[in-house]
């Protein structure tokens, strides 16, 4: 449990746990939950991937803070940067999966 008697290092392990939770969370959740509005053609409606974007935002903004907390130990911003970006794409990636197969069954 996240307790604030536990170290930085902890506290950053332990945010960044619930973040990978939360995030495999909307990668499976919300496919299942909207799979009664997935359209063939269509995929979902807008809203359905609102909710993924601002779970984007949030995890980006921590990574941001992780980086900050590191006091500029091999992170440049050109290096922090494409670390933001390609985590970004991998986690759109697994979203745009877990959603093809809703969307194909609706199919």
């Amino acid at each position: 449990q996240c307790k604030s008697k536990l170290p930085t290092q902890s506290k950053l392990i332990c945010v960044a746990s619930a973040l990978l939770v939360l995030h495999w969370m909307c990668i499976l959740a919300l496919p299942y939950w909207g799979h009664e509005d997935a359209k063939c053609m269509d995929g979902f409606p807008w809203e359905h991937h609102v909710i993924y974007a601002l779970y984007q935002v949030l995890a980006r903004g921590t990574e941001v803070y992780f980086y900050s907390q590191m006091n500029g130990i091999g992170v440049g911003l050109g290096w922090a940067m494409m670390k933001l970006t390609f985590g970004m794409l991998g986690g759109l990636d697994y979203y745009t999966d877990a959603n093809f197969v809703a969307i194909a069954h609706a199919c």
